[in-house]
């Protein structure tokens, strides 16, 4: 995940300077394809770690909890990402 970051942040908005349409804005897709292949791996390591970590009386409970926690990421995340696009100025 800090590679995909990282390639996005270095990777420049070429810009061909016609109607803004950008001949190379393909290069943003790599870090786009590594995040989600990063994500996918993180999930499955996290959601299969759970029956080694927890006793098995409280596994439905850690599954629950980790649930909360994605979802609360999963709601919590736009906002804020729109409050910094609207704080922006460019």
């Amino acid at each position: 995940m800090i590679l995909a970051h990282f390639m996005q942040l270095f990777i420049n908005d070429w810009d061909s300077g016609k109607d803004n349409v950008c001949d190379k804005c393909w290069l943003s897709i790599m870090p786009l394809v590594l995040l989600g292949m990063s994500y996918a791996s993180y999930a499955i390591a996290q959601w299969g770690s759970l029956p080694y970590l927890v006793e098995k009386k409280t596994l439905g409970t850690a599954f629950g909890i980790c649930n909360v926690f994605e979802n609360i990421g999963t709601v919590l995340t736009p906002p804020i990402l729109g409050m910094i696009e609207e704080a922006t100025p460019d």
